[in-house]
This record gives C-alpha cells, structure tokens and sequence, in this order.
C-alpha cells in the first residue's frame, strides 16, 4: 500500500513539473478571392511590428489552397505583409496587423476583395 501511495505522489510531483511554460503561439494564413493574383505571386512575409524594415520570415509558401502551414511565434503583435496583383508585373504591397497568443492558433484570412 505504501509503495502506491508513494508511486501515486512521485507521478504527481513529476506530471506538476511538466508544467508548459511556453509562451509561444501559432498562426495560419488563407488568402481568399485572389481575383488575377495567382498564390505564388502573393509572397506573404511576417514583421515584428517594431521593426518593419526587416522580415521576421522569408516568403511564406502559399499552397494551391491558398493557405500557408501553421507558424509558431513568441506571442506578441506581428504584421504580415503580402502582394496583390493590379496589372501584369505590377503589385500593390498590402499588410495586416495580427496577434499570437499563448498557446492558440490564430486563423488569419485575407480577402482581397475587403482587405
């Protein structure tokens, strides 16, 4: 009996270590009513909004969904800059504000026609 009981609290003490101490976050883009803007050519990038001169991420690859896969980032706020097509060859350069937070996935959509 002493040996479960003494097996029970060394499994409790050890699963109260374990405790996530992450402060991470993840993030997932779909871009929406792409209108003459192919996926390939929308070259979504992440910034840490203090600093937008320079990328946090290379272009993020768009799959033929017109999503990206899931980022893990330290919570915070971030912009996510992105291409929209105006005429051949010519792109306006658009952006969105966004946050992570701890331990979520944010699902950001695009929609070039609003946004």
């Amino acid at each position: 009996m002493r040996k479960i009981l003494f097996l029970l609290l060394a499994l409790t003490a050890i699963s109260c270590q374990k405790e996530d101490l992450s402060y991470t976050g993840n993030v997932r883009f779909s871009f929406i009513n792409t209108g003459r803007t192919n996926y390939d050519e929308i070259h979504p990038q992440i910034f840490v909004i203090e600093n937008l001169d320079t990328p946090l991420t290379d272009i993020l690859p768009v799959n033929s969904d017109g999503e990206t896969e899931s980022i893990e980032l330290i919570y915070g706020s971030y912009y996510l800059s992105y291409r929209s097509k105006f005429a051949e060859n010519h792109y306006y350069i658009k952006g969105k504000v966004f946050q992570v937070k701890v331990n979520k996935t944010t699902n950001i959509i695009v929609d070039f026609e609003k946004d």
